[in-house]
């Protein structure tokens, strides 16, 4: 049975075939078009689900755009849709946690860029803060 608080809307707001659809509180757009479900097409404006319940139940509503609407409490009418959405969260994790790391990489790459100048700074005032005869060499691997 899905626990989920569901809500997709197509409002026309959305570049077809993207839909805004909220699980929990998390929402994204995702692409229903190639979703093989009874309950979206065209003439829908939100669905939702489990934000209510009946007989302790949750269940769905689908509001159409003419102002029609109808419910339904079988869980599986919701269930591909749901699949599309965790798909696209999945992908929307990859994606930010590949953007953190991208952003990590460059701000190491920033402080070592940084210690470099730093050395470099270092080396033109001080130039003979280093021995000359190369003595900090192992003189094995010479």
């Amino acid at each position: 049975m899905t626990d989920h608080l569901i809500t997709i809307s197509n409002s026309d707001g959305h570049d077809p075939p993207l839909q805004f659809m909220v699980v929990d509180r998390f929402g994204l757009f995702v692409d229903l078009s190639n979703v093989h479900g009874q309950l979206f097409d065209p003439t829908v404006l939100e669905i939702t689900w489990g934000h209510r319940t009946l007989d302790g139940r949750p269940f769905g509503v689908v509001k159409n755009k003419n102002g029609t609407g109808r419910k339904f409490s079988d869980p599986e009418l919701i269930e591909p849709y749901l699949r599309v959405w965790k798909i696209a969260k999945g992908n929307h994790d990859l994606s930010e946690a590949l953007a953190e790391q991208r952003r990590k990489d460059e701000a190491e790459a920033d402080r070592a860029e940084a210690m470099r100048r730093d050395l470099e700074r270092i080396m033109i005032r001080h130039p003979g803060w280093l021995p000359s005869d190369h003595s900090l060499v192992d003189d094995d691997n010479q």
